[in-house]
């Protein structure tokens, strides 16, 4: 019924709107089709580019985070195990001759500095006594409120 109301008043029009109307929806209907179709392939383009992106930099940064580790790893191993600095610090901590203890402090400044050459990625190394507070044999500048 509806149609019917349709098709009547489409043929009350003159010829001339009857044409214009039907130019009017063949141009219209091709651009709300191309731009509907447009659009979707636009979201589903970005959805999946943000998605890849997101994945990418995760599996970035899960590679620094696992990089970082493992050159945490050596120096640990390279400070405990290499036996050099702790020997040095304990003759530090008991000698009593100033020749000495600034003989030992060059020394432990030498090794430190071939464990901070052996592995540039760590950056700031130091020994920090956390009962007083206090740091020492720091490879850089260190902030007051460290």
């Amino acid at each position: 019924m509806k149609l019917g109301f349709a098709s009547k008043r489409f043929r009350q029009f003159t010829f001339k709107h009857r044409i214009i109307s039907i130019f009017f929806l063949i141009v219209l209907i091709p651009f709300v089709c191309l731009g509907l179709a447009s659009l979707f392939t636009i979201n589903s383009i970005l959805v999946n580019k943000v998605g890849t992106s997101l994945q990418s930099n995760l599996k970035q940064d899960l590679l620094i985070l696992d990089n970082t580790l493992n050159n945490l790893n050596h120096v640990s191993q390279q400070l405990a195990f290499g036996g050099g600095t702790n020997r040095i610090l304990e003759q530090l901590q008991e000698e009593t001759s100033r020749f000495e203890i600034i003989r030992l402090r060059n020394e432990m400044k030498y090794e430190l500095n071939v464990v901070t050459f052996s592995n540039p990625n760590v950056g700031l190394t130091l020994y920090y006594n956390q009962d007083t507070g206090e740091y020492d044999f720091e490879n850089f500048m260190v902030r007051e409120s460290f």
